[in-house]
């Protein structure tokens, strides 16, 4: 397995196409792990940041992994330690989950190299930190066998479960997970809210309307949660807008907007 660098901006632009095909063959891939996730981050949040993106190479010459990384120097208790991070990791809860891109079968190989690569390359960073991990994530299952075979005591790995709900194909086929007493008072609330309210329930489809979404979105979540909220910053509003626009673009993203006129 062979392991080269990318460490210029073009050089990531360029790679998308073979990420995306990578990314391809991965079951259970999240929407963190896409090119366009990485890249709308790098340009927003690469300040005192340095890319390390590692293209893992098998010995047919065919793309087997893609590490997303980058350096950066970060204080640690007393001391500042130059830290390889995911790129996504760091700006105040941008990302859920983060991960390497290995294509299936080569987790052990992979990681191995990268383990590898990363002893030699020791004298151009203090610690590896990768967090954000699924603790389903093969990846995640197979770093641990293999930091413990190589007793690489300078990665650390946090991993990470976020809450979700598996959708059903149909609304009837969700309905039927709830109890009786569920559907009723959902029903109940339902018609009191339309007798009440004029309500309107559309879906988000041109730009002009999606930045009108967002700015919607951002600001009731800052009510909600005030300055714990993820879109707190201007910078990271500017992420998530830039981010909506390309997701929308390429049918990644979906928004509905529920009005109620009082």
């Amino acid at each position: 397995m062979n392991i080269e660098e990318i460490d210029s901006e073009d050089a990531f632009s360029a790679i998308r196409d073979d990420w995306t095909d990578l990314l391809d063959k991965v079951p259970d891939a999240t929407i963190f792990q896409t090119w366009e996730w990485a890249h709308t981050w790098w340009q927003h949040f690469k300040a005192d940041k340095e890319l390390i993106i590692l293209k893992c190479i098998d010995d047919d010459g065919q793309l087997a992994a893609i590490a997303p990384f980058y350096r950066t120097t970060k204080r640690w208790g007393l001391f500042r330690l130059k830290t390889i991070e995911f790129i996504g990791y760091g700006e105040r809860k941008n990302a859920e989950y983060l991960d390497l891109i290995i294509r299936p079968g080569y987790e052990a190989d992979v990681l191995a190299a990268i383990l590898d690569w990363s002893s030699h390359t020791q004298y151009r960073w203090d610690l590896i930190n990768l967090t954000n991990l699924r603790s389903q994530s093969p990846c995640y299952q197979t770093f641990l066998q293999v930091l413990d075979q190589k007793k690489a005591d300078w990665v650390e790995l946090a991993n990470l479960d976020c809450p979700y709900i598996e959708l059903p194909e149909t609304i009837e086929d969700l309905h039927a997970r709830y109890s009786k007493n569920h559907r009723k008072n959902l029903k109940k609330q339902k018609n009191k809210l339309l007798r009440l309210h004029e309500v309107e329930f559309e879906r988000v489809d041109q730009t002009l309307e999606l930045q009108e979404a967002v700015d919607l979105l951002f600001d009731l979540h800052n009510k909600r949660h005030g300055s714990s909220s993820v879109f707190y910053s201007d910078q990271n509003k500017a992420f998530f807008l830039a981010l909506s626009k390309v997701f929308q673009q390429k049918e990644l993203l979906r928004i509905y907007a529920v009005k109620i006129n009082t």
